[in-house]
């Protein structure tokens, strides 16, 4: 079933606010997951504010894939995060086995390190 823009528009707003009510809300782990996972640059943008209005802004890439989109470490992304690395390492495994490489978290580009 494909969902149309006037669709998708609307469960992106339900699930801002979900995510806005917060991890109190029933449905915030889900909203949370389908906002992440979204592939919508406004809401990849959005995403991305919202993070550095919690933890500052995102630490330099250690690098970028071949279409120019940058990846980090995950002990990067553990320190961002105040997080032990295992944690990043047992969500990136639980997304990979839910979502498949849609989600991002298992190398399927060439990778070029920066630092």
């Amino acid at each position: 079933m494909m969902i149309s823009p006037m669709n998708m528009e609307s469960w992106i707003n339900q699930a801002l606010a979900i995510v806005e009510a917060g991890p109190e809300h029933p449905a915030f782990d889900d909203a949370w997951e389908y906002l992440a996972m979204s592939k919508e640059p406004q809401v990849r943008q959005a995403m991305r504010q919202a993070m550095e209005e919690i933890f500052g802004p995102h630490p330099a890439p250690t690098g970028y894939d071949d279409l120019g989109e940058p990846y980090w470490r995950t002990s990067v992304i553990a320190a961002y995060l105040n997080i032990p690395e295992d944690e990043i390492l047992e969500t990136a495994y639980e997304m990979k086995e839910k979502w498949g490489y849609s989600a991002g978290v298992a190398q399927t580009r060439e990778l070029h390190a920066v630092h």
